[in-house]
């Protein structure tokens, strides 16, 4: 027969250890990492994550979309520098970024988010800052009153005037207009247009090649009709292809002028001054259009960084002779070849010079 003994400090240590090892998971980020983020974004101490006008510096009722945008790039560049150091850290800190960014650009989301954290105010009566006064009732000889309005007799009517017959007819010009001969004016002949030159070419392949980088950057975004940017991810990724692509809009207008492409509509929605809110606000026949014209700038700018690949290639000086200029290519990129060829032939000469002194 055996006994349990039980030991109640063991007991105890036990219940602690397991207690603080379940706190430890479920707290996370908040409980062991929150004094770097609130370091590195300049916040004050307090829990994590703070409300969304604590952790953008903003006053409540303070939420102008383009000043909110702004914050938040800005601080997003903060947590860059330390991604490589704290990936789980910087993760935490930029999708709070984004729900901030969501919730307070959006009217609806805000006016909930700020009815949820305000308690109700209990509403006081209104009171009038003026006395009512009692009108006295109207009677029917009131009603009935004839108000008279004095007559004042208007103008005399206009004078008879002089009849048709004694007007004057116009008199003719004393001289005659002539016109003057007129002189065909030769055009001046267009200057022929030249090709342009193969650096040309270049500098204009390497724009073409970075514009089709910055413009697929929007395709989380624009591509799908359908996409509601609800996600911080998704936020995320469409203010950082904005921010490439603003500084090329000008360039973008130069190549699809020059090419015959649209795109207004993408470049009209990149250049305001708040995207996301504006997104949000298309109506499905917009967003389809915007994604269409996403789509066809994105064939044309791949079609033309084609010819201009097709046209550097056949701008080419051929080469004559290029076979001798391989073999010379060859000799001097493997200069110990040719001697031991050399070393070769050298032998063999040696080597019939020996048979015939023999044989003779």
């Amino acid at each position: 027969m055996q006994t349990e003994v039980s030991d109640p400090d063991y007991n105890n240590t036990s219940h602690t250890s397991s207690a603080h090892s379940l706190k430890a998971q479920h707290c996370g980020i908040s409980c062991l990492d929150d004094s770097l983020l609130r370091s590195w974004l300049g916040l004050p101490p307090g829990a994590w994550p703070p409300d969304h006008y604590t952790l953008l510096g903003l006053e409540r009722g303070q939420c102008d979309p383009a000043e909110v945008e702004g914050i938040v790039l800005a601080r997003m560049e903060r947590l860059r520098v330390h991604q490589l150091l704290h990936p789980d850290l910087v993760t935490e800190g930029m999708n709070r970024l984004a729900q901030s960014l969501i919730c307070l650009t959006d009217p609806v989301a805000r006016a909930a988010y700020d009815a949820e954290r305000e308690p109700a105010q209990p509403v006081a009566p209104a009171t009038l800052g003026y006395e009512v006064v009692d009108e006295p009732d109207v009677t029917a000889t009131d009603v009935t009153q004839i108000i008279e309005i004095p007559f004042a007799p208007g103008l005399a009517p206009p004078e008879v005037g002089p009849p048709r017959d004694l007007i004057p007819e116009p008199l003719s010009p004393a001289y005659e207009l002539v016109p003057d001969d007129q002189v065909a004016v030769v055009p001046e002949p267009l200057p022929q247009s030249q090709p342009p030159a193969r650096r040309e070419l270049f500098a204009r392949l390497a724009l073409v090649r970075r514009l089709i980088a910055a413009w697929q950057k929007l395709k989380p975004a624009l591509a799908d009709p359908q996409e509601s940017l609800a996600r911080p991810v998704a936020v995320l990724l469409l203010l950082e292809a904005i921010g490439e692509l603003r500084p090329h809009i000008e360039d973008f207008r130069n190549v699809l002028d020059q090419s015959g492409g649209s795109g207004e509509r993408v470049l009209a929605l990149v250049s305001q001054r708040f995207v996301l809110p504006t997104l949000r606000t298309l109506l499905p026949e917009q967003r389809r259009a915007l994604s269409q014209d996403w789509r066809d700038v994105e064939v044309l700018l791949i079609g033309e960084y084609a010819q201009l690949r097709e046209r550097v290639r056949q701008g080419r000086p051929v080469r004559r002779n290029r076979s001798v200029w391989q073999v010379a290519g060859w000799v001097a990129r493997t200069p110990e070849v040719v001697l031991l060829v050399l070393t070769l032939a050298t032998i063999i000469v040696a080597m019939f010079r020996t048979r015939r002194e023999i044989s003779s």
